[in-house]
């Protein structure tokens, strides 16, 4: 199946979707060694613990390295050619920022149960927006003002989101949802 990655920005609490590719490969390989599913002894990169962002290891980059990785990058895949212009715009607004990498081998910073899940935005990018689970996603990108419209969202699309087993995680997005909500409401 291969490894999903994304590239997240710490300090905005913004990440893109990349599927299976990491940019830059060192980083990549060392996310994986930093899960114990391969060995890595790149000096490149190092995977840190950033216990306030998530309870897996994370590979920080920084925007010149991905500039570097890009200057003349010639994509072999569609997909990745269709994020590209994503990928840059995602790199200028978060130049001077703490940019990382994760991936889907652990649970990513914006997954239930991390310290700040509810916090986090996914940026649109070519494919594949599944924030269905992140209030900001929810207010800012689906336009929902009302927690009733999450629940008919939910009810034609993720009805299993829906059963009591989900209980106490829909219980924390509603309240989380609501604040944003506000918010969105009180700056508009």
């Amino acid at each position: 199946m291969g490894v999903d990655y994304a590239l997240a920005c710490g300090d905005c609490l913004e990440f893109m979707d990349l599927h299976k590719w990491s940019i830059l490969e060192d980083a990549g390989r060392c996310l994986i060694a930093a899960h114990g599913l391969s060995h890595y002894d790149y000096q490149s990169f190092e995977a840190q613990r950033v216990p306030s962002l998530s309870s897996q290891p994370l590979v920080p980059v920084t925007a010149q390295q991905l500039v570097k990785a890009l200057h003349d990058f010639v994509p072999h895949h569609s997909y990745i050619e269709e994020l590209l212009p994503f990928v840059h715009s995602f790199m200028t607004a978060h130049q001077d920022h703490f940019l990382f990498f994760t991936c889907d081998i652990g649970e990513r910073p914006w997954c239930f149960g991390e310290p700040r899940c509810y916090e986090w935005r996914e940026i649109w990018a070519a494919f594949n927006f599944d924030s269905q689970f992140l209030p900001k996603n929810l207010v800012k990108d689906f336009n929902f003002h009302y927690w009733e419209e999450v629940l008919e969202h939910y009810s034609k699309r993720l009805s299993w989101f829906l059963s009591d087993q989900m209980r106490d995680e829909r219980e924390a997005l509603r309240e989380a949802f609501e604040r944003e909500a506000l918010l969105t409401q009180t700056f508009v």
